[in-house]
């Protein structure tokens, strides 16, 4: 009974102990010893699934493809965003200076040579 005692005090909660024949109060201890071990085991697993289940939550809301907030309706603050509302948006490349003039160009060019050529069929 000892060992059972603690073995369910270090968490082994698959601890039983046998009951003897003599059915006396030593064999009730042990009995309500396998009881308790037995509860431990089954709220320890209760735990864990509801644990896994959070977790699994919080992943959705902090990885979702969308933007998510959590307000507080009092005071309509936003208390909590998910990590993609946190993350800067990256801004598309801008080109270079002279990338715009020689593009600029080009279609200052490309206009007059359309210009022309409607001048030239009238």
């Amino acid at each position: 009974m000892l060992q059972q005692i603690l073995r369910i005090a270090g968490s082994d909660f698959g601890a039983r102990g046998e009951v003897s024949d003599a059915r006396d109060e030593l064999d009730a201890i042990v009995a309500g010893l396998n009881m308790l071990a037995e509860s431990f085991q089954r709220e320890r697993l209760l735990r864990d699934r509801a644990e896994a289940l959070l977790a699994d939550a919080i992943d959705s809301y902090e990885n979702a493809p969308g933007l998510f907030c959590s307000v507080d309706v009092d005071g309509l603050r936003i208390v909590k965003c998910n990590r993609l509302e946190c993350e800067p948006t990256p801004l598309p490349p801008q080109p270079s200076a002279s990338a715009s003039a020689s593009a600029s160009a080009s279609a200052s060019a490309s206009a007059s040579a359309s210009a022309s050529a409607s001048a030239s069929a009238s």
